[in-house]
């Protein structure tokens, strides 16, 4: 079943979350999220910001225009669809079109978490899934306009400006939230490094 998490982007007053279904411990999708973060120069900050905030946010369920389908399926991960289904999907031509889904759910599977966001920043990502109702075992949000990232562990949340960013911080945070579930380390221990404990 993997590791599920959600991914969910702060704009203005409104949050929209993307669920994610694999690797999303804090080493795995944090991570990305991280590195994405501490690769961007000032300018691609703005940029993100503004591409997020034009983003169309979409029911999974709800079958995509023909162009659009057409328009992601170029530059999707279609290493699923040959994982899941057994052979690479050809839309194009019509062949074989009834034995996959044809929603956006699973037009976008592959362009979720970390590896939407450079899609996102180039202008080719246009489109998300929002699942309202999504829940995980962790979740981050990002608030690109005032450059604030935020994690929630098993057993902890902590908020970081873009610029406290490290290389560690993920993994820091990924242990911090270890030893308090083992209770190796105790809850003062976790406040006292700003972290908030999950009760």
């Amino acid at each position: 079943m993997g590791t599920p998490g959600v991914m969910s982007f702060i704009i203005g007053a409104r949050i929209r979350h993307s669920y994610v279904r694999w690797d999303a411990y804090p080493t795995g999708l944090g991570n990305g999220i991280l590195q994405f973060i501490l690769r961007l120069n000032q300018q691609q900050k703005v940029t993100m910001a503004r591409n997020v905030s034009k983003l169309n946010w979409v029911n999974g369920e709800t079958k995509p225009p023909q162009h659009l389908w057409n328009k992601y399926m170029e530059f999707a991960d279609q290493s699923n669809w040959a994982k899941t289904y057994g052979v690479a999907p050809k839309f194009a031509g019509g062949e074989g079109r009834d034995r996959y889904p044809h929603d956006w759910y699973h037009l976008l599977y592959d362009l979720r978490g970390e590896m939407a966001l450079p899609k996102i920043l180039d202008g080719r990502l246009e489109h998300m899934v929002h699942d309202k109702e999504a829940a995980g075992c962790y979740f981050y949000s990002v608030d690109w306009d005032k450059e604030i990232l935020d994690a929630q562990g098993q057993h902890l949340i902590k908020r970081w400006g873009f610029g406290d960013l490290t290389e560690k911080t993920m993994s820091e945070f990924d242990e911090a939230d270890d030893l308090v579930g083992s209770k190796e380390e105790d809850e003062d221990w976790a406040q006292r490094k700003g972290y908030t404990v999950l009760r």
